[in-house]
């Protein structure tokens, strides 16, 4: 197969020098300090398994493993802007009938959809030409940008491949996608709910932030290797181990993978934030959680534990209140469910005083180490009063 030179549409709404019309060519030998530069950025280092650093090896055989990967049947394009500057790449790995979708975008060329109009552009392309009856897509878990322009282009999400690639030596997990001929979405037509998923993308797209509290000693940070002791401590609690679904006997490992791998995995998948409370010292005093529901975008719940020497100052309500907001104005929550064991008397509180409503009973809503156990449920809505 030749190379094949490719235009997109001109952005809409957008400005800058990568707005106008994009042209999808062959890399050239002018390109090569660009690719230099944009294999560099932070990002792309990140999420990409882009050599580190790309090297004059690398740089040198560059143009000929593009032609190489034309020969072969697999697409690769540099995206170029109206001044002919380098704005990034896509292409398509052909492999039988099926073509995975690759790309990636300049530092400088962002915030302009020109990976959407390029990734576009090309599947178009392939759609019409390649005999494949199958794309794919996949990126590393916690690309939450990347997984947003899938979704915006109509790829369906089909799961988490278990150190699904290898980067610079190291496995890791990657979300993989699919799309069909002729579920590619039009360029103004975004799939349902995609405002939502587009306000949380942006969210875990960041480092996860510290939330101020109506109390001015106490904040939510995330966790940190120097919380694990007083993680074990407060979990070891007799009341802690009452009322939860804690391992026992709860060991230091057990809180050494809620710290470094449990809580960061919720934040990188975009599924959980758990926060710590923090004194004025920075102290652990406990932890607080907002889990979005899988079923249901726009519903969440809410968990809590306090540790032994934090209670009686009110640091709860003010964490639960904290992290409701945080559910509500920046994930776009409308619902935000409690629930904890039936006679759990000081949870049931802590929720009433953050404004929940009582709903009932659940017979057997929850598990424990003695089985299923009835659950008080409550909840609070974005519009409750509090």
């Amino acid at each position: 197969m030749e190379p094949i030179q490719l235009t997109t549409p001109a952005a809409t709404g957008a400005t800058g020098d990568a707005s106008g019309p994009l042209v999808l060519r062959a890399p050239r030998e002018s390109d090569l300090p660009d690719f230099s530069e944009m294999f560099a950025d932070a990002e792309i280092v990140r999420f990409t398994l882009v050599p580190v650093p790309w090297g004059t090896e690398h740089r040198d055989g560059y143009l000929e493993r593009v032609a190489s990967a034309w020969h072969a049947g697999s697409p690769r394009w540099t995206i170029a802007d109206s001044r002919d500057r380098l704005c990034g790449t896509v292409g398509l790995n052909v492999s039988g009938h099926s073509a995975e979708l690759v790309y990636q975008t300049a530092p400088w060329a962002r915030r302009q959809a020109v990976a959407l109009r390029a990734c576009h552009t090309a599947l178009v392309w392939a759609a019409d030409t390649l005999e494949v009856s199958r794309f794919t897509w996949s990126a590393i878990v916690g690309n939450h940008l990347s997984l947003l322009l899938a979704l915006r282009l109509g790829f369906q999400p089909e799961g988490v491949t278990r150190a699904g690639a290898m980067q610079r030596g190291t496995p890791v997990d990657t979300w993989t996608a699919g799309m069909l001929p002729g579920e590619l979405r039009a360029l103004d037509d975004p799939p349902p709910g995609y405002a939502l998923a587009r306000r949380r993308a942006e969210v875990f797209a960041a480092p996860q932030p510290r939330l101020t509290t109506a109390l001015p000693e106490l904040t939510l940070r995330p966790l940190t290797a120097g919380d694990v002791d007083r993680v074990a401590q407060a979990s070891r609690d007799p009341q802690t181990m009452r009322w939860t679904t804690v391992p026992r006997p709860y060991k230091r490992f057990h809180a050494e993978g809620f710290v470094e791998r449990i809580a960061p995995d919720g934040w990188r998948r975009g599924t959980t934030a758990i926060f710590a409370l923090a004194d004025a010292d920075d102290a652990y005093c406990g932890t607080v959680d907002i889990r979005l529901h899988a079923d249901d975008p726009t519903e969440a719940d809410v968990g809590f534990v306090t540790a032994p020497w934090a209670r009686g100052r009110g640091y709860m309500p003010a964490a639960v209140n904290a992290v409701c907001d945080f559910g509500f104005d920046r994930l776009g929550v409308e619902r935000i469910e409690w629930h904890a064991n039936a006679g759990n008397v000081a949870s049931r509180r802590v929720a009433e005083k953050c404004g929940f409503t009582m709903e009932g009973t659940v017979r057997g809503g929850l598990t424990g180490p003695q089985g299923r156990l009835d659950a008080w449920q409550a909840a609070l809505l974005k519009g409750d009063g509090r």
